[in-house]
């Protein structure tokens, strides 16, 4: 049998596709993943299966949507009976570690030999110092962290990992390392020297939409951004701050990848660069995230490159839908392995090469069903107007997008005309037939996932609503 690869992770968090220069930024400086996306293969149709990081990065690491594995919120826990991707690395002889976003407490870091989480050491001190400043402000508030950049919590982030590298260069043993930076994550907390990459002046203001158009409960959001008190120049500053926390993600990827390549560790590894969900940046007037289904928050970067010494594609770029989950299937194909229960997740390798037996035709993600009691969260978390009590669900392909929300009404938009979703045409009579075959094609998809948790027998976490313990 061939050596094993290694597999490096890397999850810039809360970083949409949009805002990367490989998928069609202009203002955006993304020059590491613009060049590994030369190398390997960029998925432009890259789509997660949730809004917001828990739900995301569980359905990442099983390979199943929320509505199987049951955690469909940030308080949810993992499924207690099935194994996570680490914990079937760990046991075929991977030396597995999670650096920065663990979720511990989420049940999310079982089977990482070694779990650093963002607080932990002297990372918490550079997690206070970028979070701290911004507690009150409003959720479009953008700032510079204060510190030199050698005091970033991505930098020392890396740092981190380095030492973890050269723990494991002695060990003899293929590893499995998932780096989280933090960089792109509300609030608009910028590290120097990244807060001088972008000129806000050029930038242009994110449509709004008109109040008669969008859902009533965007209004709500609205207030709890705070959007009305910020002018112009106050959005486009927000929207250059995000830029600049994805050109510091960029960043620390090109030095972790360097000084890797310097220890002789990258000859025999796999790089995935993903996202666990995106942002709104001003989007629909608003910021951070919401349990909402939108383009803006599941569109996602998606890049795999190849060690040297594997026949792979090369420098392609895959227009065919995929969704996060597929890292799951994927990341068992390098190692070798199989899962060993059935999953939703395809091999990402397949469909670049073109040899999947299917690709897909619609793409599905769920949110919601929160019970618990954080309330407004923002500027660094979310509004409590944008939780939802009841699961959200929606599918979407290159023409529409329907969105089924019990909590207030169904939205669907014609992505043919109005590819930022900011006019539904749920209700319209022109589009009932259209949104008719969306919902018996989600109708079906829900039937499945129902049918595919019963014959794995998921046993949920914990629900993790009570008050004081979220």
């Amino acid at each position: 049998m061939a050596e094993r690869p290694n597999i490096l992770w890397i999850v810039s968090e809360q970083q949409k596709a949009s805002s990367a220069g490989c998928y069609g930024n202009l203002h955006a400086s993304t020059p590491v993943i613009d060049s590994l996306a030369g190398k390997g293969m960029l998925f432009e149709q890259a789509w997660s299966t949730s809004p917001i990081c828990t739900p995301s990065r569980c359905s990442m690491l099983t390979g199943l949507h929320p509505m199987v594995h049951g955690v469909t919120c940030h308080q949810n826990r993992a499924p207690v009976n099935i194994p996570l991707l680490p914990e079937q690395l760990s046991a075929a002889g991977y030396y597995t570690a999670c650096f920065g976003h663990v979720e511990r407490q989420r049940g999310l870091a079982r089977g990482f030999h070694e779990a650093v989480d963002n607080k932990d050491g002297i990372l918490g001190e550079a997690y206070r110092r970028r979070y701290g400043p911004f507690s009150g402000k409003p959720s479009w508030y953008s700032d510079t962290v204060p510190g030199a950049p050698e005091e970033s919590h991505s930098h020392l982030l890396t740092d981190r990992v380095l030492i973890e590298a050269d723990e494991v260069k002695q060990m003899d043993v293929p590893f499995f390392f998932n780096v989280c930076y933090e960089d792109a994550h509300a609030p608009y907390a910028v590290p120097p020297p990244f807060d001088r990459t972008v000129d806000y002046h050029g930038l242009e203001v994110p449509l709004r939409g008109q109040p008669g158009e969008r859902p009533a409960w965007h209004d709500a959001v609205l207030q709890e951004c705070r959007t009305d008190e910020a002018s112009d120049d106050d959005v486009r500053k927000a929207l250059a701050a995000y830029y600049g926390m994805t050109a510091s993600a960029d960043f620390q990827t090109g030095r972790l990848i360097e000084a890797l390549e310097k220890r002789g560790m990258m000859e025999n590894t796999w790089i995935i660069f993903t996202s666990d969900h995106g942002d709104y940046a001003g989007e629909k007037g608003m910021f951070a995230k919401s349990e909402a289904l939108y383009e803006c928050l599941l569109h996602v970067p998606l890049l795999v490159i190849p060690p040297g010494n594997t026949h792979a594609p090369r420098g392609v770029r895959v227009s065919s839908f995929v969704e996060t989950s597929d890292i799951y299937e994927t990341v068992l194909g390098f190692a070798g392995l199989q899962s060993p229960y059935e999953h939703q997740s395809r091999d990402l390798l397949e469909t670049a090469s073109g040899t999947a037996d299917e690709h897909r035709e619609f793409v599905y993600a769920q949110v919601g069903d929160y019970h618990g009691h954080l309330g407004n969260s923002l500027p660094g978390g979310m509004p409590a107007s944008g939780r939802h009590s009841s699961l959200v669900r929606s599918i979407r392909d290159a023409d529409m997008s329907y969105i089924r929300d019990p909590d207030f009404s169904d939205e669907a938009y014609d992505l043919r005309r109005d590819t930022l979703e900011l006019a539904t045409v749920s209700g319209m009579d022109a589009y009932e037939d259209a949104c008719s075959r969306y919902r018996r094609q989600l109708d079906a998809f829900e039937k499945a996932c129902g049918d595919l948790r019963s014959r794995i027998g998921i046993i949920n976490g914990p629900r993790g609503f009570t008050r004081g313990w979220e």
